[in-house]
C-alpha cells in the first residue's frame, strides 16, 4: 500500500498498516507473525511539498 502523503509519525504508520491488514484478512485462518518491508524511503529534507500544502508560521512563500 502506499501512503497519499510521506510521514514519519509512528501512529500514522500503524494506522496505514492496520487498514492494509483489514483489507486481507480472513476469519478461520490460522496466522503467524511476519515482518514487513519499507520501501521508497527517503529522507524528509528531500520532501516534495504539493499544491496543498502551505509554508509553516513565520515561513514566506516565494
Amino acid at each position: 500500500m502506499r501512503l497519499t502523503i510521506g510521514t514519519s509519525d509512528t501512529a500514522r504508520l500503524i494506522r496505514a498498516a492496520l487498514w492494509g491488514l483489514r483489507g486481507i484478512y480472513k476469519p478461520g485462518f490460522r496466522y503467524k507473525k511476519c515482518g514487513i518491508l519499507l520501501l521508497d524511503l527517503h529522507p524528509a529534507e528531500a520532501e516534495q511539498g504539493s499544491l496543498g500544502s502551505f509554508a509553516g508560521e513565520g515561513e514566506i512563500l516565494r
